[in-house]
């Protein structure tokens, strides 16, 4: 007798017709059958849709969106659905490897984890192998890294459905970053995260990418602004400290950056008045790390009048 299913995949797509195929049929070929697709199309005007209709597959269970309601809020409205013991993240550009879910599956169970991601594998528009990415692996490394950047491939994530319910939901106020904060959150609350060593996705960069584009960018960056203002959590090891604050100055000064050189394509900035802006606050932050004004622990945003202060946030390290 066959069992209910235990996994359900979720991937949300909005005009993807150029890869949605090769990304359901990477998750159809899985050698664990045992699951369930739910693709949540955000709005397709091209033939995203009919793609998808053609597999006639009953594993897939397509939800049509009438209004664009963005990523984050499509990805919400696929978990408020999901039943099953596990949920999987896939993207609609991007490919899983067949044995993909079969060995998370595996390796969340016998080491007691409750979100488990993979290394993976850039590639182009083609296919074609671009270069590797790698990530930390044990519990203890992936919160050292979180307030530095995201140490999971979204399209990786492999987690408990009671632990997601636990944690709550994507934050639709950010633009690109959901899942950073998310697992955030996830660690906050003291749950075991890890990473396989295994290359078990593959992620397509192509032109037509979101995050391709100069003014998503911006918002990219400004994502990663408001979860290092908000969501500090304490590394275990001392020494991450000084990669945090590191990763402060350099988030502040992309965004300062993009947002310069926007208004200078836009003729709304003197370009002369933004180079010398730039340089005077690499000037001042050389000089203060020169002179030892902060070692890790000082509070660059409150030195640079940036963010209000706010308090760390001590995580509970089971």
């Amino acid at each position: 007798m066959k069992k209910n299913p235990d996994i359900t995949i979720l991937m949300s797509v909005r005009d993807g017709e150029l890869f949605i195929k090769e990304a359901v049929s990477s998750i159809l070929n899985q050698t664990y059958t045992n699951f369930i697709l739910l693709i949540v199309d955000n709005a397709s005007t091209d033939k995203t849709r009919s793609i998808i209709k053609d597999f006639k597959d009953p594993r897939i269970q397509l939800v049509e969106l009438s209004n664009d309601i963005g990523q984050a809020s499509a990805l919400n409205k696929g978990l408020s659905m999901i039943k099953t013991e596990f949920i999987a993240r896939m993207d609609a550009d991007d490919i899983s490897v067949d044995d993909r879910l079969n060995k998370q599956r595996a390796y969340i169970i016998k080491n007691k984890l409750d979100l488990v991601g993979s290394n993976g594998i850039v590639i182009d528009e083609n296919g074609n192998d671009l270069y590797s990415l790698m990530h930390p692996l044990s519990n203890r490394e992936i919160i050292n890294t979180l307030n530095i950047g995201c140490p999971l491939i979204h399209s990786s994530v492999f987690m408990k459905k009671s632990v997601q319910s636990n944690v709550g939901l994507y934050n639709n106020k950010l633009n690109y970053a959901e899942d950073w904060e998310l697992w955030i959150r996830f660690a906050q609350a003291g749950y075991q995260i890890g990473n396989l060593n295994d290359k078990l996705v593959k992620l397509r960069r192509h032109k037509n990418q979101a995050s391709s584009n100069r003014s998503n960018k911006i918002l990219i960056y400004t994502d990663h602004k408001t979860i290092l203002e908000s969501k500090i959590i304490n590394p275990i090891d001392e020494e991450y400290n000084d990669f945090i604050w590191s990763m402060k100055i350099y988030t502040i000064f992309r965004l300062v950056m993009l947002k310069s050189f926007k208004a200078i394509f836009k003729n709304k900035l003197d370009y002369k008045i933004t180079y010398k802006s730039l340089k005077l606050f690499i000037k001042h932050i050389v000089n203060d790390y020169k002179n030892n004004k902060f070692s890790g622990r000082a509070d660059i945003y409150n030195n640079y009048s940036l963010v209000p202060p706010r308090k760390h946030i001590v995580i509970n390290n089971k």
